[in-house]
């Protein structure tokens, strides 16, 4: 999934940007293509996107409208995060692109970015969740930042049992994001993850074939 959107867009926006002459009749002229896209282009595709958001006719509150009326308490967790996201989340234009990084490539799509900020929406179901979520939120705000080089970060976290949405908003911790950018790295390369909470394991959907799983309660 990630190598598709990957692929995609080289493709997709060196179409927009006038940077393919011919049709690629090899694997490995296709692989190419894209190979020649700067940052100062992604700019500009931003600065595209920033437009139509600017002359948007509406049809996002026309959705906003339809979903309104759904029962959000009843939805899973997944699903209910879609929808609150949708529903309060601040509007921005964004754009996805990947960044190479070490020997990885990096597919990033922020849920906002202007000029000045990356903009970050979660929704949790308690306070108590909310203390895991925030340094989850703040971690990938600052990895968006670092990736699109901007230099400050608004994070929103919407507590559902509260209906109350907490803001934040600081610089880009650099030094945090390429901290977790080493530890998928290390984790890549062999070293053992640290634990997650106990409590996580009874509902996770890989427990029946996680080594730390079966190490903690089998």
């Amino acid at each position: 999934m990630f190598f598709a959107s990957y692929l995609y867009d080289r493709v997709t926006y060196s179409l927009r940007l006038g940077l393919v002459s011919k049709e690629p009749k090899t694997i490995e002229e296709l692989l190419q293509i894209g190979d020649d896209i700067k940052f100062s282009d992604v700019e500009k595709l931003l600065e595209e996107e920033a437009e139509r958001f600017r002359t948007d006719t509406g049809e996002g509150e026309l959705v906003k409208e339809k979903i309104m009326d759904l029962d959000v308490e009843e939805l899973d967790p997944l699903r209910r995060g879609e929808v609150l996201q949708e529903l309060l989340a601040e509007k921005y234009p964004t754009i996805r692109w990947n960044f190479k990084w070490s020997n990885y490539i990096v597919v990033g799509v922020p849920d906002g970015i202007t000029k000045d900020f990356v903009y970050e929406f979660k929704t949790t179901s308690s306070r108590f969740l909310y203390n895991y979520i925030k340094p989850v939120a703040l971690a990938q705000a600052d990895l968006y930042g670092y990736f699109f080089r901007r230099q400050r970060k608004r994070v929103q976290i919407h507590i559902v049992e509260e209906k109350l949405t907490e803001t934040f908003e600081s610089n880009i911790d650099v030094d945090n994001a390429l901290y977790v950018l080493d530890s998928f790295r290390k984790v890549d390369e062999g070293q053992e993850p640290k634990p997650p909470k106990e409590w996580k394991c009874r509902s996770c959907e890989f427990r029946d074939t996680c080594p730390l799983y079966m190490q903690r309660f089998k």
